[in-house]
């Protein structure tokens, strides 16, 4: 990293030198200079050596245009992404000034540049805020949200630089991929440059959770049904007894009948044998409403608005509309919560964070907390870590944990805590990793006449204003992750003063980056503050895994009004590590089960472009069709060279049979002997004139369009079936995973075996559908 830095400190030298030079410019010359700074780009130069000058430009207009000022530890940050690095910089060091320069330079090519950002807030926020720099220097600046329409989209993805979120981006992408005609693709062709805000939460939080395009799926009595046997085992459910009835393994998030359930259930369902009933499916339909009550906390993992289950992201805090929990988890939560029941959804289209950012010529990333994660980023992405100096030195106070032996403790001691900096007029933040606890934060802060601000993810529309008000003296607020990232919280003087913001983590996280983030939010571009966290034998790292020795250490200890112990410390260590390594290997496997379909994505996705923008199909359909008729009507008699007279008449019957038309005709001389080539070629005209015969019919521009509309639809569906299969087969793989080594290795059989199997058998499909299509367009005359 040093010989990095000195590095990007020799480069700054450099474009200090061309500042003056820049000084010296007219407004209408940052135009010319951007036009020219492209040409050189086009006629050969290299993108390293036009740097210093680009930069240096960008730094006069961002004077010019908003008065800023631009700080040698943004432009150092800048020059480290420029080269494609996850640049770590400190909360309140400008990385939204800093994402700029290399966004200008990668905008130079003209070939579009992605700055992905948190949320559709931020988007929005730093495009309109950005968005004056850029015009100054020539280059145009869009965003899309999600209630960007499809016009607009395409419009902000032809511009130079569009701010939009990770979502956005990729669900455009997948949705390119199902269209019909080419001028409703959204996106660029191709995939230039994407500087990543928040990497760490994109390519690691959010990277395990597939993006999924889906639909309903199953007939109205299907559903029907499904409902109905989920409100009918939701019941069961609720009477079996925890540790007697069934069993619950926290650490590996499994849980699984005893004999005594099993037989239990037996008896109420009426039932001989549960795991081998044929009439219902009742074990499936167990394990996820066990799961759901069980595994998944109101108020923690999903919230209750409007009748909907909403899951709540762990990582962010925020809400995720229009995703479920997948394979009928949200249909037990429905249940579970006495909410309406929706269809189960089928998958249409998917790919994970990890494959997407593949798809660039290359990406970097900024975000405040990175160096943790620096194996992850290396080994799946490829991508080193830069830590940028600050601009003024940490002056923070970051205090040793306080353990407690209970939540209740815990809170008793926090709120003494919040009372003394209240009284004091010191601001103070209070991370809590979930609604129901910053809920409950609030509600004993209310006993004791402390106003407080919260900000959770069931009131996300105050967020901008619960965290502008923060900073400022006198004021408490209490939030989930969800005020880990994204906005700044400033100080006002008073605040500053008195000593900063005093931040209280009310539990640590399962990974140390999210801890980072909160810590992160007291302290920034110099300002005083202070942090703490308070932990307790409930908390969900202790409890899952080193609850025993926690309470047997604390109990040493005099603990009522909390202790820092150095002993308690390497056990909270020790859990805290345990997760990182448990959520590290789910999203590598996930990585490695997603790279096998990455692999088939890819080669269904580019044969489905070549259908897309080829103009005309009727080479290859036909082609396709004279095969097919070939291997139905012929296949039996492939060995003889001469046939009989019956034999004859059965391949005119399989043939028109096949045809499934009365408008094809196929007849041939009579002869005593039939030579089978002779009867081929016979064949292939006739085919070849009914082919022709439905052009005249339907006009030869409405056959292409035809061609390609059954091609696409038919590719469509089976695709949709292939990725249905993919998921039994991963689920079976990860039951495998847990008492064979050879599982993933069987797993990529299957999977390979089942492609090969889609594209023997699409060909085959696509015809028969294009004939039934042909033969009902005729029959409708």
């Amino acid at each position: 990293m040093f010989n990095s830095l000195s590095r990007y400190k020799r480069k700054l030298a450099e474009i200090k030198k061309w500042e003056a030079k820049m000084a010296l410019l007219k407004e209408a010359d940052f135009l010319s200079k951007t036009a020219i700074f492209k040409m050189r780009l086009k006629s050969g130069e290299k993108k390293e050596k036009l740097l210093p000058e680009v930069f240096a430009l960008a730094k006069e207009a961002v004077k010019r245009s908003t008065g800023m000022e631009v700080y040698d530890v943004q432009l150092i940050g800048a020059l480290a992404a420029a080269e494609g690095n996850i640049v770590e910089m400190k909360t309140g060091e400008g990385k939204t000034l800093a994402i700029l320069f290399p966004a200008f330079l990668e905008a130079l090519t003209e070939k579009g540049v992605h700055v992905i950002t948190a949320n559709d807030y931020l988007a929005k926020r730093d495009a309109e805020m950005m968005g004056k720099i850029y015009r100054y220097l020539g280059i145009s600046a869009n965003y899309v949200i999600s209630t960007t329409n499809h016009f607009d989209r395409q419009v902000a993805y032809a511009g130079d630089v569009t701010y939009s979120t990770g979502a956005e981006i990729c669900f455009d992408f997948l949705r390119d991929n199902m269209v019909y005609n080419v001028a409703d693709r959204r996106h660029r062709q191709k995939f230039n440059f994407a500087i990543i805000d928040e990497a760490d939460s994109v390519l690691i939080d959010e990277a395990q959770i597939p993006l999924i395009i889906s639909q309903r799926k199953g007939s109205e009595e299907e559903t029907r049904k499904d409902r109905e046997l989920f409100i009918k085992i939701n019941r069961l459910v609720e009477i079996l007894r925890k540790d007697v009835d069934f069993k619950i393994n926290q650490r590996k998030q499994t849980i699984f009948l005893t004999v005594e359930g099993i037989k239990k259930l037996e008896k109420i369902l009426g039932v001989e044998n549960l795991y081998a009933d044929e009439g219902e499916n009742y074990v499936y339909y167990l394990e996820r409403l066990l799961k759901a009550h069980h595994f998944f906390q109101k108020d923690k993992d999903y919230i209750v608005d409007n009748d909907e289950a909403v899951i709540v992201d762990e990582f962010t805090g925020r809400l995720m509309f229009g995703h479920r929990f997948f394979q009928g988890i949200h249909q037990a939560i429905e249940a579970k919560e006495n909410l309406p029941i929706k269809e189960e959804d089928e998958t249409l289209a998917s790919i994970t964070y990890q494959h997407f950012f593949r798809h660039y010529e290359n990406f970097c990333g900024f975000t405040g907390t990175a160096k943790t994660a620096e194996k992850e980023l290396k080994m799946i992405y490829g991508k080193k870590v830069f830590i940028t100096p600050t601009n003024r030195p940490i002056v923070r106070e970051d205090t040793a944990d306080k353990f407690f032996l209970t939540w209740e403790d815990k809170l008793r001691y926090l709120v003494w805590e919040i009372e003394e900096h209240y009284l004091k007029e010191r601001p103070v933040l209070v991370g809590t990793r979930s609604v129901i606890k910053s809920q409950q934060v609030q509600r004993i802060l209310a006993t004791e006449n402390i106003p407080s601000n919260v900000l959770n993810a069931k009131n996300t529309a105050r967020e901008a204003e619960v965290v502008a008000q923060a900073g400022k003296a006198k004021t408490v607020t209490v939030a989930t992750n969800i005020a880990g990232r994204g906005t700044d919280i400033v100080l006002d003087s008073v605040s500053r003063a008195l000593g900063g913001m005093v931040v209280f983590g009310l539990e640590r996280h399962n990974a140390r980056r999210i801890d980072n983030q909160l810590i992160g939010r007291a302290g920034r571009q110099g300002d005083p503050g202070r942090s703490s966290f308070l932990i307790s034998a409930d908390d969900e790292l202790i409890k899952n895994y080193f609850l025993k020795e926690y309470q047997k250490a604390i109990l040493k200890e005099n603990y009522q009004n909390g202790v820092e112990s150095r002993r308690l410390e390497k056990i909270l260590e020790k859990a805290q590590k345990r997760m990182e390594e448990v959520f590290f290997d789910q999203r590598v496997l996930g990585f490695e089960f997603d790279k096998v379909l990455e692999k088939q994505r890819e080669s269904f996705y580019r044969q489905r472009r070549r259908v897309l923008e080829d103009n005309s199909l009727r080479e290859e359909t036909l082609n396709l069709l004279i095969l097919e008729v070939n291997k139905n009507v012929l296949g039996n008699f492939s060995l003889k060279k001469l046939l009989n007279e019956k034999e004859a008449q059965e391949i005119k019957n399989k043939a028109q049979n096949f045809i499934g038309n009365r408008w094809f005709h196929f007849s041939f001389p009579f002869v005593r002997k039939f030579s089978l080539p002779s009867i081929k070629a016979l064949l292939q005209q006739a085919v070849e004139k009914y082919y022709k015969d439905f052009e005249n019919f339907y006009s030869p521009e409405k056959t292409r369009q035809l061609e390609k509309a059954v091609t696409l639809k038919v590719l469509d569906l089976m695709w949709k079936e292939h990725l249905k299969k993919v998921e039994e087969f991963q689920t079976d793989a990860l039951i495998e995973s847990l008492g064979q080594e050879d599982f993933f290795n069987r797993y990529e059989q299957k999977i390979f075996r089942l492609y090969q199997n889609f594209l023997l058998t699409a060909p085959e499909i696509i015809i028969k559908t294009f004939l039934k299509t042909m033969n009902r367009l005729w029959e409708e005359k």
